[in-house]
């Protein structure tokens, strides 16, 4: 289960969390083409992965082990916001 989300908005976008699913969703103020990098505290990549023209998406983290990871989302522009995540 997700226990926390910083939750953050920007010129490009939104993130929240399911606490009970283990569901990220992503709001993007307009669509475009991104990607989306789940990294742990060591700077691992643990998942990458590119969406084109959504403007909403679901990213499931069951797998992910209990830890501390990071939300990182690039744009094809380069702008990036990060989120922290805490999963148990």
């Amino acid at each position: 289960m997700v226990l926390s989300v910083n939750e953050f908005e920007s010129l490009i976008l939104q993130v929240s969390t399911n606490t009970i699913n283990g569901i990220i969703n992503i709001k993007l103020q307009d669509s475009s083409d991104i990607t989306i990098q789940i990294i742990n505290l060591s700077g691992k990549v643990i998942s990458t992965k590119d969406y084109n023209n959504l403007e909403i998406i679901s990213i499931n983290i069951n797998y992910l082990q209990s830890a501390v990871y990071f939300l990182k989302v690039t744009t094809a522009s380069g702008a990036t916001n990060t989120a922290k995540i805490t999963k148990e």
